[in-house]
């Protein structure tokens, strides 16, 4: 859309691995209850292995009342799937289906070390999503489209991997990726396209664990920031785009 505008030679779709989960919402609540931002939005579903856009269910500022409608919320929640895959405890009789549920020990857990659920991945324990055939195929719907649509406009399209924390310490503990990079990866070089493993990246530049901490402070961190940036530019000069 901005592109004529612009008339950039590279273009880059970024993406951490927990963003499958937002393709699988219509509603942010639903996703995150905590959340700042109350909203609904567009999104995709699979028609014949292809991707059709939903548009927005709230589609003016005049509807936005709506999402006061209890009705309205359950109509949009056919299609969002962390409504139709409930699994917080509820406070409701028999009380002992709360001590039951392994979500309620998770938020004790939260709590006790003075942390709680955010948005950086606040469903991860619940599903992994990566693994559902459906919204994975989206997502690779997703890389398809940028590519194509970049390839269009005679630019150079990367898929970049921004690295996660729960990622790059998995592949720092393991010596070996985290199995939904993998995913990713394995899948865009299948594909031909060119794709940046920021996980990979940030690894190779943390000779322990003291040193990937430095790297993170909930999102990167300004030190993390400029180790992604430097590998970044390696990347583009070994690739002959810069």
């Amino acid at each position: 859309m901005d592109y004529p505008k612009v008339m950039t030679k590279i273009t880059v779709l970024g993406l951490i691995t927990e963003n499958i989960n937002r393709v699988a919402n219509v509603y942010r609540p639903f996703y995150f209850p905590g959340t700042g931002i109350p909203a609904a939005k567009p999104y995709f579903i699979l028609k014949e292995n292809k991707m059709v856009l939903i548009e927005n269910p709230v589609g003016t500022a005049d509807e936005v009342n709506k999402l006061q409608d209890i009705a309205f919320l359950k109509k949009i929640g056919t299609d969002d799937y962390w409504y139709l895959h409930k699994s917080r405890p509820m406070l409701q009789f028999p009380y002992i289906k709360i001590l039951l549920n392994r979500h309620f020990w998770e938020e004790v857990k939260l709590k006790l070390q003075h942390k709680t659920y955010n948005d950086l991945d606040p469903r991860s324990s619940e599903a992994d999503l990566w693994e559902n055939p459906k919204y994975e195929r989206i997502m690779q719907c997703i890389f398809d489209k940028f590519v194509n649509d970049s390839q269009s406009y005679h630019t150079t399209p990367i898929i970049m991997i921004s690295p996660m924390w729960k990622d790059a310490e998995y592949t720092f503990r393991n010596k070996k990726s985290n199995k939904n990079v993998t995913r990713i990866v394995s899948y865009c070089r299948s594909k031909g396209y060119l794709v940046f493993d920021g996980v990979d990246a940030l690894i190779r530049n943390a000779p322990n664990k003291k040193e990937l901490q430095s790297f993170y402070s909930g999102h990167l961190s300004p030190r993390g920031n400029q180790v992604i940036a430097k590998e970044f530019q390696a990347f583009l000069t070994s690739n002959r785009l810069l």
